[in-house]
């Protein structure tokens, strides 16, 4: 009886060290088996190598977007970003791609971290082997745990054989477009430079379309369109005139140019009301690159204000578009984002003598992106609105979301 139940305890024993051994086992071909690359949908906000801002990526970010027709690169951003004006630093930019900014749709994007900052890239348009070396590719190479599908094959810079108008536009190209046919303030430079109408090739103060009209100062033969324009409104800001107000009168084409020797022949196509004598002409804006922004907040601070409408709504919502008065000559650039602020109301003091008041803070109302640039004043798009917009409300220089 004795034996049989050392025999047990034995054996009892025997399994134990075989079972420990077996897990021992197992923990070291855990340990040393490679534990593949799963980050969270979105890394912590994280300051670049280069000593710039921090990149503050959305929490639900995709590690992976297919960029879908009918996308804008405002949109994209904003599935990554907080803040969409920091696309610049998350963007991957290849140096061997042609318009690398350029994103069409079908183009698949990865989000990939190098030194724990996140980046955007194309599907074979990213740093590639050698990059950030003496003849690289010009970027961080990414370790192998953070490739996006495919490895390092993914990364391999390729041409792309498609139109530039079949890129995705910056923000919604219909209500630029459709600003662009109507009434906007321009420079006053600008108009002084404008060719404009002095006569109709049949006498009379007013020509609709199908009729021919006689200008004046056309000094560049390659512009063949013009929109005809009527001077309206002048804003200005402390006694400094801004600009002006035009109001689209016809589309024309230039017949015959005059150069020094007269007037040009010019063909009203289509128009909007009557052209008159006086009438200015500006040249259709036909660019196919011009509503590609790239989204970034300015170097410098910003004191501006609204001035203007389009369509001279009184509330201003998500893209409307908008003038300030601050240009060029106040380093405005295109893609420039802005926060809007509405100006804080005076609340009445109860208790101060004589009908004191208080000053309110200014509350955030939105956002704005500039699209055109002119020397003193900017047209830029409403990117969104979480308030009612007004004209005569602040527009500063974004800060960084926490």
């Amino acid at each position: 009886m004795g034996n049989d139940i050392s025999m047990v305890r034995r054996a009892s024993a025997v399994a134990l060290v075989v079972a420990l051994a077996g897990c021992a086992a197992r923990e070291a071909t855990l340990d040393d088996a490679p534990t593949p690359y799963e980050p969270e949908a979105a890394a912590p906000q994280t300051t670049p190598a280069d000593g710039g801002e921090a990149v503050a990526l959305k929490e639900d970010a995709p590690l992976r977007y297919v960029v879908q027709k009918g996308d804008t690169l405002w949109g994209i951003a904003n599935k990554f970003l907080k803040d969409s004006w920091q696309w610049p630093e998350l963007w991957y930019v290849n140096p061997k791609v042609a318009n690398p900014h350029l994103i069409y749709p079908g183009d698949e994007l990865y989000l990939y971290y190098v030194d724990g900052a996140p980046h955007l890239a194309k599907a074979g348009e990213g740093p590639g082997e050698g990059a950030g070396q003496q003849g690289g590719g010009g970027g961080p190479t990414p370790p192998a745990e953070v490739l996006p599908p495919g490895g390092e094959s993914a990364f391999t810079p390729t041409a792309r054989q498609m139109p530039l108008d079949q890129a995705i536009y910056a923000v919604p190209a219909e209500q630029i477009r459709a600003f662009l046919r109507g009434p906007r303030v321009i420079d006053e430079d600008e108009l002084d430079d404008a060719p404009y109408i002095v006569d109709f090739e049949e006498k009379r103060l007013l020509a609709a379309a199908d009729s021919v009209a006689y200008v004046v100062d056309i000094q560049d033969e390659s512009i063949g369109r013009y929109q005809v324009v009527r001077r309206s409104h002048e804003y200005d800001d402390d006694g400094d005139t801004l600009g002006y107000e035009v109001l689209p009168v016809a589309d024309a084409e230039v017949r015959k140019f005059g150069g020094d020797d007269g007037p040009s022949t010019v063909y009203l196509l289509r128009s909007d009301m009557e052209a008159r004598i006086g009438d200015f002409l500006l040249p259709v804006e036909t660019d196919p690159l011009a509503l590609r922004l790239i989204p970034h907040a300015p170097e410098q601070e910003v004191d501006g204000r609204i001035i203007s409408v389009f369509n001279g709504m009184s509330q201003i919502g998500q893209f409307q578009i908008v003038t300030i008065n601050r240009g060029k000559e106040q380093g405005m650039e295109t893609g420039h984002v802005l926060k809007v602020y509405q100006t804080g109301r005076k609340a009445k003091d109860p208790y101060a003598l004589f009908g004191g008041s208080v000053q309110l803070p200014d509350l955030s109302a939105g956002t704005l992106m500039v699209f055109k640039v002119g020397d003193k004043v900017s047209h830029a798009l409403v990117m969104s609105a979480t308030r009612a917009i007004h004209i005569g409300d602040k527009v500063e220089r974004p800060a960084h979301s926490n």
